[in-house]
């Protein structure tokens, strides 16, 4: 069952990032039910809408892109819900206070200084875990921030909620860490490789012990498809001791690995091998491939373990061909997560590109490589003697598994146009990816791909095409306690201090989403006020000569019903008034007759078309006609420019007040043609169009939209006085927290998914539910005439039975 609306609101190092879409607020109003704008944008056709005279008007796509099932990303100036209302109001809070600090020059400094004190502890004192003011500090900001949780229950708890928001899984790292300062490892690296004491020995066990049971546990407790984040050198010195010198990993520790990597596969985890500095890199990377020639095979031809590659470094490009080759040789599937690089302030300079740009160019192009599965300027082929070309020119690449992981808006994007392109290309086989970010850390991008990705899944659930890749989202977050938990987030926060810009870029986009939600809920933007609502009225209606009352007459709906009481029809009715036909269009009475006459806008010279088109036409053209109307636009929009629609059906008005447009959508394409007709011929008669001088019909922008399942809802067949819609009503029903997401949810809960006809809202003080059965109805009233007797988010709120609303006036209430 698919929830419908009516109503919109629109409103490892992981790089850089550029800016957000600021979120917008649109007020519509629809006859039929709609999606939520974030779930889908609906199916635009081949054909644009004739203009006057038969003309042709602009090509598919020039409308705005959510109106296209074949747009990938939502352009920067497309009205649409906040990627960012997917999360908690908490989140929000908290991710507004911590990237407020890290982005203070103030505050930032002396909150660094106090938690590198905290990471190393002079003094249990000190430890967080034994300090419980420190753990409630730490643990109500940065630790929530950034971690998991220190329980089991706590973890299991914090992956449902991602997953639950939308989230394709987790990538999921231990915390706990085996600490040495810079002294101990100088000491193993220049030491000769002699036999262990026997008490380093036994603390050596001791720490892999404590490293293969912390990791066995995340892998327990990731779920189906998750990631879990493996540190080599989280083993312990020993571990250290080996990747320092090049050797292979001992006889227990590769045990452990083993153990731990058998377990992977038996829970289907993915496990992705930590790049760490360059003295142990080397190293890593033999291990790290190793294990890919165990794991990597198989008939599921899928990657257990990933290497990371880390682009900053020059010679990145070089060691992932040289992988590749080996990959193809050898019959595995190469595990590829894409970082940018993450010890930039401890490498050897000359190691590192010179810029940021050379690293972004690097990074960029060994994705689009990766995805199109070719060679290119960037990853270029390397021979490989087991493949026995000496000639070295085979370009062909092995089967690749990627993990993207970055925080930079322009390369996840580009990684996505890529990933697109490459879906529209019959016969080509798409790599397994999936985008990176850190829990706490971009979250404007992360949501972004959530939304995408909703978006491509309803598209293939409904059948359509599918021309977008659903991108699958992952989050980072760590778990363990508090203390164990320091080294991390002070490793974060320095990444903060780095990527000040990025920061920033959160901070704002945080901050204008908290705004956005205060504005939903009227607590900033009450409108209440009769003055105000006077005054734009005036405002609006500025060099628009109104008629005298004589000039108005009352229509009543027709009685009995209109025939065969379909949606269409019942929803082509004639509005509450149109213009006297025996008075003349020139207002004589004008106070500016000394100037040129004005004349009056004619509300319906042409008289309401009664009947939709007949079923034959309804079956050969099933397409609905999206005209966009540009003007100042405010509360009693709505009222004005319906009253001047006759031809026929509408779909939905949806007014989107702060970029001075308004999107009709007609129900059948040809009414939208006929009114683009009369609006012309009225520009040429009067110099401006159907709604007056101030507004401006965009005919370059009008185009027909396929129907969907929701337009084919509008053509069945409607019962006679079926008790089965219900009315839900209040001032600012829907003002936080019972937001209409809340709403819908409770109704669906009580009335169950299958119970369900559709839902939807007028506008903030009214919603309306159509049920499969009378008995649903009933039931859902009796529970929430409880529910309006209760202290609670639905006191006060008036259920009633209701017909379809498009059977009577429409009375819009303002909340």
């Amino acid at each position: 069952m698919r929830r419908q609306v009516a109503f919109k609101t629109t409103s490892a190092c992981f790089g850089y990032a550029g800016p957000r879409t600021p979120a917008r607020r649109a007020f519509s109003w629809n006859r039929g039910p709609v999606r939520y704008s974030h779930q889908g944008p609906g199916q635009l056709s081949d054909h644009s809408l004739p203009a006057a005279g038969g003309s042709s008007t602009s090509p598919p796509g020039a409308t705005r892109p959510y109106a296209s099932l074949n747009h990938t990303m939502p352009s920067s100036n497309t009205p649409k819900s906040s990627p960012l209302s997917i999360l908690p109001l908490s989140t929000i809070l908290r991710s507004l206070f911590v990237t407020t600090i890290s982005s203070s020059p103030l505050l930032f400094p002396p909150s660094l200084a106090f938690l590198t004190v905290l990471a190393k502890p002079d003094s249990t004192f000190l430890n967080p875990d034994n300090n419980l003011l420190l753990k409630t500090l730490l643990g109500q900001t940065m630790y929530a921030q950034f971690c998991a949780g220190e329980t089991r229950a706590e973890v299991k708890g914090n992956i449902k909620e991602l997953k639950k928001i939308g989230f394709s899984g987790v990538i999921l790292g231990y915390a706990r860490e085996v600490t040495m300062d810079e002294a101990e490892i100088q000491s193993l690296a220049q030491a000769t490789f002699t036999k262990e004491r026997e008490e380093d020995k036994a603390q050596g066990i001791a720490d892999l012990t404590a490293w293969k049971e912390g990791t066995l546990e995340t892998v327990d407790l990731a779920d189906d498809g998750d990631f879990v984040a493996l540190k080599f050198t989280g083993a312990g010195k020993g571990s250290v001791r080996h990747l320092l010198h090049g050797l292979p990993p001992s006889s227990e520790l590769e045990e452990a690995i083993v153990e731990i990597c058998e377990r992977a596969k038996a829970r289907n985890v993915r496990l992705l091998i930590d790049a760490e500095q360059q003295a142990v890199q080397p190293a890593i990377d033999k291990w790290a491939l190793d294990f890919q020639r165990r794991y990597n095979k198989g008939p599921n031809q899928r990657a257990i373990v990933y290497s990371t590659y880390q682009a900053y470094l020059r010679s990145t490009p070089k060691t992932l061909s040289e992988h590749l080759a080996i990959a193809k040789a050898e019959g595995f599937v190469l595990g590829v997560k894409l970082v940018r690089g993450a010890y930039l302030g401890t490498e050897p300079r000359h190691l590192i590109w010179a810029t940021k740009e050379d690293t972004d160019k690097v990074y960029d192009g060994i994705a689009e490589s990766l995805i199109k599965q070719q060679y290119g300027e960037i990853l270029s082929p390397h021979h490989h003697p087991s493949t026995g070309d000496s000639s070295g020119q085979s370009n062909t690449f092995p089967k690749v598994n990627l993990v993207l992981a970055s925080h930079n808006r322009a390369s996840v994007e580009r990684a996505q146009k890529t990933q697109n392109e490459q879906l529209r290309r019959t016969g080509t086989e798409q790599i397994e990816m999936a985008y990176g970010q850190l829990s706490g850390m971009a979250d404007d991008i992360s949501c972004e791909l959530v939304q995408a990705g909703k978006v491509a899944r309803e598209q293939q659930a409904e059948g359509v095409t599918a021309e977008v890749e659903a991108p699958k989202a992952y989050k980072y977050l760590v778990w363990g306690t508090v203390g164990e938990c320091t080294r991390y987030l002070l490793r974060r926060a320095q990444e903060n201090r780095d990527a000040a810009s990025r920061t920033e870029e959160t901070r704002r986009a945080m901050a204008k989403e908290l705004r956005r939600r205060l504005d939903e809920s009227n607590l900033l933007n009450d409108h209440d006020d009769e003055e105000f609502s006077r005054n734009e009225y005036q405002r609006m209606l500025k060099g628009i000569c109104q008629p005298r009352n004589g000039d108005l007459v009352p229509i009543h709906y027709p009685i009995p019903d209109p025939p065969a009481r379909l949606w269409s029809s019942v929803a082509a009715a004639p509005p509450q008034a149109h213009i006297n036909k025996n008075r003349p269009l020139i207002d004589a009475s004008s106070k500016r007759r000394n100037k040129r006459p004005t004349p009056i806008v004619p509300i319906h010279p042409g008289g309401r078309i009664m009947q939709a088109p007949n079923p034959a036409q309804r079956e050969q053209n099933k397409k609905a006609g999206v005209l966009i109307v540009e003007g100042k636009f405010n509360i009693h929009s709505l009222n004005f420019l319906t009253a001047r629609i006759h031809e026929g059906p509408l779909y939905s008005v949806e007014i989107v007040h702060n970029t001075g447009y308004a999107e009709i959508t007609f129900l059948h394409a040809q009414h939208a043609s006929n009114f683009l007709i009369e609006d012309k011929l009225a520009t040429e008669k009067t110099g401006y169009g159907r709604f007056g001088p101030d507004f401006k019909v965009r005919y370059d922008r009008c185009l027909v939209r396929d129907w969907d399942g929701d337009l084919e809802n509008m053509d069945k067949p409607m019962l006679n006085k079926e008790r089965r819609r219900l009315t839900f009503v209040r001032s600012r029903l829907l003002a936080y927290p019972c937001t209409f997401e809340r709403l819908t949810d409770d109704i669906m809960r009580i009335a169950g998914e299958d119970g369900v006809d559709f839902i939807w809202k007028f506008n903030a003080g009214n919603v309306t539910a159509a049920f499969k059965s009378v008995k649903t109805a009933r039931h859902v009233r009796e529970m929430f005439w409880q529910k309006s007797s209760e202290p609670g988010p639905y006191a006060g709120v008036q259920v009633t039975y209701s017909t379809d609303p498009c059977e009577k006036p429409l009375h819009l209430r303002r909340a």
